[in-house]
């Protein structure tokens, strides 16, 4: 029976509800020490560009771009000292964003405007978010921020960011959520320009936001079960009560950074801090190992079943596989024990072009 594209992708979805894009960061549902194996293997001995950006906004312009290169021969050494190149650029205000800006200021001469009643409401409330342009260039540190170059149209400061990204050899893309917005927003902004975002979209991509969510946060939890002071004090207390472990980079600093520093939310403060912090987090994952710790030998039906969607996408999108023996894959995968299956996901990792033999 010929199998068409809606039951495709109703079994793919009855597999996984949602599929993780593929990046080197995506290590949650293998065991630790596979993580770590495979982190070493893929990226010791490239330049690492860790980077930022700050914006108007999640739609808003780009007011500043920073990116920082390091050679990094060895994962498990402290932080690096000096950077290899980097790039700093403040973005001049659009007429857009000055427009937005001049029509908030307006609104907030009137107590009674729905603008000033949100703001007055969120101050009652302890909420200091920012709200307006004015909010987010504060918030952002705009006036004082410090570029390497001189001050440019956002048209202009994102070709030349590109540029430079482009001609970094042998990299590996790294930042605090880039894959969810940074990374985004650049690609979008270089379709509205009309730039060739082809190789830098190619980029190899290391999101810190996914290691610390997965690898980080299930070390952190085994080791504050047996008291560890650092895992402990990465839990936070919402406004609802709840106890949860926060991984936002200023919690990430408070424990393992320099408790003296703030988060600045300036494009090149935030990317020099979490360098500083990326390699202590890694580091704290090996002690935590190396202390027989976090091993997590049993895999739960989601992170197997996680595995298995790369696997056949893998099989799919290298001719390894035809869509009509879709079912039948998955049938073989899952009685495969899940260490093989753990296996194959970092073959196919490590080589993309690798031969899966089920």
């Amino acid at each position: 029976m010929r199998i068409d594209q809606q039951t495709i992708r109703r079994i793919i979805k009855e597999e996984l509800e949602t599929v993780l894009d593929e990046d080197l960061s995506n290590l949650g549902f293998i065991s630790p020490n596979a993580a770590l194996k495979f982190m070493k293997d893929e990226l010791n001995g490239k330049t690492w560009v860790f980077w930022d950006l700050e914006t108007i906004g999640f739609d808003g312009q780009i007011t500043q771009f920073a990116a920082f290169s390091y050679k990094i021969d060895d994962i498990s050494k402290p932080p690096p000292s000096d950077y290899h190149d980097s790039i700093v650029i403040k973005c001049s205000l659009n007429p857009e964003t000055l427009e937005q800006q001049a029509m908030e200021r307006e609104q907030l001469k009137d107590p009674n405007s729905e603008l000033s009643m949100k703001k007055q409401e969120m101050k009652e409330k302890g909420q200091d978010f920012p709200v307006t342009v004015d909010d987010m260039l504060a918030y952002t540190h705009y006036d004082d921020f410090e570029q390497g170059e001189e001050e440019m149209q956002e048209e202009q400061a994102l070709r030349k960011f590109v540029d430079w990204f482009n001609s970094q050899e042998n990299k590996v893309s790294v930042g605090h959520n880039i894959m969810s917005f940074d990374r985004r927003r650049i690609i979008e902004l270089c379709d509205k320009y009309g730039i060739d975002s082809t190789a830098f979209a190619d980029i190899d991509i290391f999101d810190t936001v996914l290691f610390s969510r997965t690898l980080f946060k299930k070390a952190m939890i085994d080791a504050a079960d047996k008291g560890d002071e650092q895992a402990n004090a990465m839990y936070v207390v919402s406004e609802k009560g709840k106890r949860y472990m926060s991984m936002k980079l200023q919690q990430l600093m408070n424990v393992f950074g320099d408790p003296n520093r703030i988060q600045l939310h300036t494009a090149d403060d935030d990317t020099k801090q979490l360098v500083d912090v990326f390699f202590t987090i890694y580091r704290k994952v090996e002690e935590i190992l190396e202390q027989g710790g976090a091993t997590y030998d049993e895999f739960s039906d989601k992170d197997v079943k996680k595995m298995h969607v790369e696997i056949v996408n893998h099989m799919l999108n290298t001719g390894q596989m035809e869509k009509r023996h879709l079912r039948s894959m998955y049938k073989t995968l899952r009685a495969l024990p899940p260490k093989q299956i753990e296996q194959m996901v970092v073959q196919l990792r490590t080589d993309p072009n690798a031969i899966i033999e089920v």
